[in-house]
């Protein structure tokens, strides 16, 4: 069978919650332009709006990313360049966050869009690191008050290892993951994803490397390392807690469906490729994913 080519998989989140905090920009921006067969077409002055905003949910605060243009880089079938979630995105600015809003209840908000990844230069290391990042691409202030507030993301995933987690050298019960997912430009993206200990066996039990899977994942923040209050000799604990721990955020594997078989036909792994996107061989096979 001829080497299969790195596809889009699935990738899709969903954050329900209030606005916690906002840090976003709008500014004039030159957009590069491409024809309709995606050749060079010159420049454009345009604006964007850009940066990162909080979502403060049932399971912890979410961090988002936030990039709009007012005018996409190629047409549409008639020609034109406007961006249709512009609108959308100026809304953006004028929400109300919990902190350094207008003291008022915070926006409560629905937003969807894709994880992808974030490669940048870690002065610790002098090298470049890559992490995820939540890409906002729809946002909306259309929430019932009664809808679970929280963040889901659902996607095809390579399964590239599976591991036991050790912490202060015992085994906690729980699973790393460690996943691989490729977005809209062929890059692969990945999750350290958590089984947690009740469902660890089951998941051993039904999965292995190298399987090409459709994954549910719910994006989880909590609090680590806060520090045991002691009795005091004398008075009480300092008005602000000092040394009271970080948040983390975890992204915990709740569901999944049965690994996507590849079949030895070249055309049946064609018609995959187009239905899933990334599959088993594609991964395994592609020096520059990994």
């Amino acid at each position: 069978m001829s080497e299969s080519t790195l596809k889009k998989t699935r990738n899709y989140f969903r954050c329900i919650g209030s606005v916690n905090e906002i840090d976003l920009t709008r500014e004039d921006c030159k957009i590069n332009l491409k024809d309709k067969d995606g050749n060079d077409d010159g420049t454009m002055v345009g604006e964007r709006i850009r940066g990162r905003l909080t979502v403060k949910t049932d399971e912890g605060i979410v961090e988002l990313r936030v990039f709009f243009q007012s005018h996409n880089s190629k047409p549409d079938k008639n020609g034109k360049r406007e961006n249709s979630r512009w609108k959308m995105a100026e809304s953006m600015m004028d929400w109300n966050p919990a902190i350094g809003g207008n003291g008022e209840e915070p926006t409560l908000v629905n937003i969807e869009g894709t994880f992808d990844i974030n490669d940048y230069f870690n002065s610790n290391t002098n090298e470049v690191s890559s992490v995820l990042q939540l890409n906002v691409s729809k946002a909306s202030t259309k929430v019932n008050a009664n809808d679970a507030k929280g963040c889901s993301w659902n996607g095809v995933v390579y399964i590239k290892d599976i591991n036991h987690e050790v912490v202060n050298e015992e085994e906690t019960g729980r699973l790393i993951v460690n996943l691989l997912g490729v977005n809209g430009k062929s890059e692969v993206f990945p999750i350290k994803a958590v089984v947690e200990k009740d469902l660890a066996e089951d998941f051993e039990d039904a999965y292995e490397p190298k399987q090409t899977v459709c994954m549910d994942i719910d994006v989880i923040a909590r609090h680590v390392g806060k520090k045991k209050e002691n009795k005091k000799a004398f008075g009480r604990s300092g008005a602000v807690e000092v040394n009271n721990g970080f948040d983390v955020t975890e992204y915990v594997i709740v569901g999944a469906d049965e690994p996507i078989e590849e079949p030895e036909d070249e055309e049946k792994v064609n018609k995959l490729l187009d239905k899933h996107g990334v599959i088993v061989k594609t991964i395994d096979n592609g020096k520059d994913c990994l």
